[in-house]
């Protein structure tokens, strides 16, 4: 794609992430010394990253290479309680929304051919 001292690639996968928190009693709770239990939750995603990514080699053979990626996230099911109404009248959501994208930017250093 492109000429030596720059490399290019593009990527897209499928990931996947489970989260589970147990029960607890609000009394661990600075704010509510009630002693009242907040129930556990669970939840998880499925998601599509995708990105490209360019780099650019500083000298011959081995050397320090510059790398760049530039990374989406979609999110494409999300299910569980963590994604539910607060189960309590303490309780709060963990997350205040259905996430559904995110972008990030990675930058390093490697050393190799």
């Amino acid at each position: 794609m492109l000429r030596r001292p720059f490399r290019a690639w593009i990527f897209a996968a499928v990931g996947g992430a489970w989260v589970v928190q147990s029960s607890f009693s609000s009394s661990d709770l600075r704010a509510s010394p009630g002693g009242n239990v907040i129930p556990s939750a669970q939840g998880g995603i499925l998601e599509l990253p995708f990105g490209v990514g360019f780099s650019w080699a500083t000298g011959q053979a081995v050397s320090p290479r510059l790398i760049a990626e530039l990374e989406g996230r979609a999110a494409l099911l999300e299910g569980g309680a963590l994604y539910d109404a607060a189960p309590c009248s303490l309780c709060s959501r963990p997350f205040d929304g259905k996430e559904s994208f995110a972008v990030g930017l990675s930058v390093g250093v490697s050393w190799g051919p």
